[in-house]
């Protein structure tokens, strides 16, 4: 007997989920932000996109509370990096370039005395930001 296999309508196949969305409920949406963000502010790295993210999420839940809703959780570093890995496979947004990262004053210790052998002396790498901006067909 053969299996009757359920028919998609076409709406059905071309939608895509990404993950960490909770559908139009949220009121700040992930995706439309980082357009928002990278149209207006050109190349930027995803640290920051997601650091505006959680500030928008935040001052959104301020107003959720105030009106009695239930608040939107916010999105972690690495669901929002899903959703940057969807949005350049997609062709919405590509590599600009690459900035080194600020120091901040106050990660290490200078009252700290680490003596190291010549002999055994660290190589130091310094990390770098990537950039990514909109492509033409992330503007459309």
């Amino acid at each position: 007997m053969a299996v009757k296999r359920r028919q998609r309508s076409r709406t059905q196949v071309h939608a895509i989920s990404m993950p960490g969305i909770r559908g139009a409920r949220a009121p700040i949406r992930p995706g439309v932000l980082v357009k928002s963000l990278l149209a207006a502010n050109g190349a930027t790295a995803i640290v920051d996109l997601h650091r505006e993210y959680r500030e928008r999420v935040k001052a959104a839940n301020a107003n959720l509370r105030v009106a009695g809703n239930a608040p939107q959780a916010g999105m972690s570093y690495n669901s929002f990096l899903k959703v940057m890995y969807v949005l350049r496979r997609l062709g919405l947004i590509e590599w600009a370039g690459e900035e080194p990262m600020e120091l901040y004053p106050g990660l290490v210790n200078p009252m700290l005395s680490i003596r190291v052998s010549p002999a055994r002396r660290p190589r130091v790498v310094m990390s770098t930001k990537v950039l990514y901006q909109l492509t033409a067909q992330g503007q459309a």
